[in-house]
């Protein structure tokens, strides 16, 4: 109004706009205010990971609010069972999110962040697993005589009809890769294929190096990203100290269908537990849509 009125008269309804107005709006302010902080107040939690450790949000900076939106950025500390505060390594460049639609909420859950799940759940042995012939189905050849129709060079002097034990033992972590809407989880893995003695000590056959390529699913609910894990392509080779060399190429497809029927199971029983995602604004992410780019999965909610 400077300009518009005569100074005199200005300068009283100056005066009087800042005693009256604050009055009015500073508790309308306040009221707003303490609404958002206390929703955002629940951003701030600890969520558990079952067995694994737990994930606690943080704001990494104050939030940006604009006549739109408000935008959040959500530090998340992973932490062991024994908690450890787990560091793991952040990408260099920023995630590229697609723009984001009016009314909607948007959510983005960054690379780092599945590897560190799976990274606790190689460290605290999960992904190892001992495979013996009760753990699979019939269909599911697991003696030293399938294994003579594909591998002879592997079995010596090995009476058929000897039941087999697969070792399997991860001592690196996965390798997540999230791009052109596929995530995929890379495992390498050690396979002790021994031969299983009554009353006795299993006997050494022989000892594979691989790569499990999983292809990971993911699934919403109000709270979690749920993953689950299903076999698209195992290959071996043989390890350099067996003294008989053979083509261990020749295993994948059997060794594929005894991981299938044994270990997908126990390895999606792990990840039950799933990613917590933070309680930001009582969001329900039950129903949003998932669009997976690269270095991060984008979870956008229409209202």
């Amino acid at each position: 109004m400077s300009g518009l009125l005569p100074t005199p008269i200005f300068g009283l309804v100056e005066q009087t706009l800042c005693k009256v107005l604050p009055g009015l709006l500073c508790p309308v302010v306040d009221s707003v205010l303490s609404v958002v902080n206390e929703l955002l107040g629940a951003t701030l939690s600890l969520v558990p990971l079952g067995p694994l450790g737990s994930v606690e949000f943080t704001l990494a900076t104050l939030p940006l609010i604009s006549n739109q939106y408000i935008e959040l950025d959500i530090n998340p500390i992973v932490k062991s069972i024994a908690g450890d505060v787990i560091d793991f390594p952040k990408p260099r460049i920023p995630v590229k999110v697609p723009p984001k639609e009016d009314h909607t909420s948007q959510v983005t859950v960054p690379l780092y962040l599945f590897s560190t799940v799976f990274g606790l759940l190689q460290t605290n042995g999960a992904l190892d697993l001992d495979i013996t012939p009760e753990m699979v189905p019939r269909n599911v050849p697991l003696t030293t005589t399938d294994l003579a129709a594909l591998a002879p060079e592997a079995l010596g002097k090995l009476p058929p009809a000897q039941h087999l034990l697969l070792s399997l033992r991860v001592t690196k972590s996965p390798m997540v890769l999230l791009q052109n809407k596929k995530a995929t989880v890379s495992i390498p893995v050690t396979i002790h294929v021994l031969s299983s003695v009554p009353q006795g000590t299993p006997v050494a056959l022989f000892q594979l190096n691989g790569v499990m390529t999983l292809n990971a699913h993911l699934a919403p609910s109000s709270t979690k990203l749920h993953i689950s894990l299903s076999l698209e392509r195992l290959s071996v080779q043989l390890a350099s100290s067996f003294p008989q060399p053979f083509d261990a190429s020749r295993l994948e497809e059997w060794l594929s269908d005894v991981v299938r029927a044994a270990y997908m199971q126990r390895l999606n029983e792990h990840l039950e537990v799933g990613i917590p995602l933070p309680k930001i604004l009582n969001v329900n992410f039950a129903n949003s849509v998932v669009d997976i780019i690269e270095n991060a999965v984008v979870l956008t909610v229409a209202p």
